[in-house]
């Protein structure tokens, strides 16, 4: 994963959307790679737009996510899009 190159996207955005850039973020690709390109490109185009997790699926003292809570979405290559 590229963290320095994900971390200037969040910065970018953070910047250019008035968001501190403390906010709660995560990284991550969806399954596959093929999967990853296919849903990165979903929400590239506005067509996915959330997501949601069983809470069983979380391990104990794992993070629950928190409303406000932001995410970057990566593509088959860990790029941010």
């Amino acid at each position: 994963m590229n963290s320095s190159l994900i971390e200037k996207f969040w910065t970018d955005f953070c910047n250019n959307h008035g968001i501190s850039k403390s906010s709660h973020y995560e990284a991550y690709s969806f399954g596959d790679p093929e999967s990853a390109d296919y849903i990165a490109d979903l929400v590239k185009n506005g067509i996915k737009t959330a997501t949601s997790s069983a809470l069983e699926l979380y391990e104990e003292n794992e993070r629950i996510p928190q409303v406000g809570d932001y995410n970057v979405i990566l593509d088959s290559q860990n790029l941010p899009i």
